[in-house]
């Protein structure tokens, strides 16, 4: 950092120049052509990394952190993360805007003190906060663009919801709970069962049944036919993959056909499973 004037310029600390009038002397002499070589190359390096600034890409964030049994499903991650991403972009921005006027006042502290070494006390305080100040500019930025993809990617999911005939409100999303859990039993019991040799549905997901009305015995049948489906198209498709929407079909199919088994449950417990005039239609 250099001052001209009593002025300070922003020192950045994107290479190593900042310490080489007192640092490079001690250090040994095979580490000076690196020190060059990162003068050289850091600055370059992170002007390119500037575009990704982002802790995930959109492919991963679709199809790998995503659960996607069901719309319904997706909307609630899409919500959740579009929730997360605004309040860290605001929290980020009002973290370099306190940044901007903590500077303001170390710098005008800096005209004024006589004190030459809390001059370089400033100086260091102030080059540490501007760096501080830089990797907040590319957070700022991934979050941007995070922010749009999710807002793109959830109104991508209330076309889908429309071509149902269904409006995103309170009274949908009650609705849906049902077909939800029940796609999300399944492929979870699918899940379980292709790791146990296609032979057994763990606990957990028996429960899972259970809770939503299901007979368990039944919601074992499905699947274990479900596997020989698939067994039968390899069988008769040698050398093909199997059909990508398979399971999905399997799923749709389950919930047509156990999504009355909650509300018949709730019935048999003497309870509504939706009381309208608790919701915002």
């Amino acid at each position: 950092m250099s001052s001209t004037n009593g002025e300070l310029t922003h020192l950045k600390f994107d290479d190593l120049s900042v310490y080489e009038d007192k640092m490079m002397k001690k250090l040994p002499a095979d580490l000076i052509p690196m020190v060059a070589k990162i003068n050289e190359q850091l600055p370059v390096a992170m002007e390119d990394m500037k575009y990704y600034g982002k802790s995930s890409s959109q492919f991963k964030d679709l199809l790998l952190n995503s659960g996607m049994p069901t719309v319904m499903t997706c909307i609630y991650q899409a919500t959740a993360r579009i929730k997360r991403t605004r309040n860290a972009l605001r929290e980020t921005q009002l973290k370099y805007a306190e940044n901007e006027v903590i500077i303001e006042a170390k710098q005008q502290e800096f005209k004024e003190t006589d004190n030459l070494l809390r001059k370089k006390f400033l100086k260091v305080e102030i080059a540490k906060i501007q760096s501080d100040m830089d990797e907040g500019s590319i957070v700022i930025a991934g979050a941007i663009k995070k922010l749009s993809y999710y807002l793109n990617y959830f109104n991508e999911l209330k076309k889908q919801l429309a071509k149902e005939g269904r409006e995103l409100n309170e009274q949908t999303i009650e609705e849906l709970q049902a077909e939800d859990h029940i796609a999300t039993a399944f492929t979870q019991a699918i899940d379980e069962s292709r790791a146990k040799n296609k032979m057994a549905i763990n606990a957990g997901e028996q429960i899972y049944f259970r809770k939503l009305g299901i007979p368990q015995e039944n919601a074992k049948l499905d699947i274990l036919q479900f596997f020989a489906d698939e067994v039968e198209y390899l069988d008769k498709n040698p050398g093909k993959i199997l059909p990508l929407d398979m399971e999905d079909k399997f799923i749709k199919k389950m919930i047509d056909k156990y999504k009355h088994c909650p509300k018949e449950l709730a019935k048999r417990r003497g309870v509504t499973l939706l009381h309208e005039d608790s919701i915002i239609k």
